[in-house]
């Protein structure tokens, strides 16, 4: 710690009063400040939620942190009770223009930006092919 800075804090005393176990607690503590403002300064700030879903399509989140009143523009799928999968209603509309338009090859005509949203709702059984009309729909 900066000896400057330490005259100051203590008002000027004299430096034999570093010694005392009170200014060594002031000194311990400024460390630890030291140490987390640094810390923040190279962290990165959280991006919202909104930034999320833009860099991946959809995001998984606690139900806890979403209400769906506050952000009419996001379309919440409960997944288990516990977690929401969120993402645009837009990008649910795409998706289901997709289903309409290419029918049984959505697999393979999709848009890139859609596909990572397509293959987690496969997977986990959200979406199905209907044999009957050989479209894609939701559950």
């Amino acid at each position: 710690m900066d000896k400057e800075l330490l005259n100051f804090l203590l008002n000027g005393e004299s430096q034999r009063i570093y010694k005392d176990d009170k200014y060594l607690e002031i000194l311990n503590k400024l460390s630890e400040i030291d140490a987390k403002l640094q810390l923040l300064l190279k962290s990165k700030p959280n991006k919202s939620l909104c930034e999320q879903i833009l860099d991946k399509t959809y995001v998984i989140v606690p139900a806890s942190e979403i209400d769906p009143k506050l952000h009419p523009s996001l379309f919440i799928l409960d997944l288990d009770g516990e977690k929401v999968l969120v993402t645009f209603k837009d990008t649910i509309e795409l998706l289901k223009m997709h289903f309409i338009i290419y029918k049984d090859q959505v697999e393979t005509k999709i848009s890139r930006r859609l596909t990572p949203l397509f293959g987690f709702l496969k997977k986990n059984g959200l979406i199905y092919l209907d044999h009957e009309d050989m479209t894609y729909k939701f559950v």
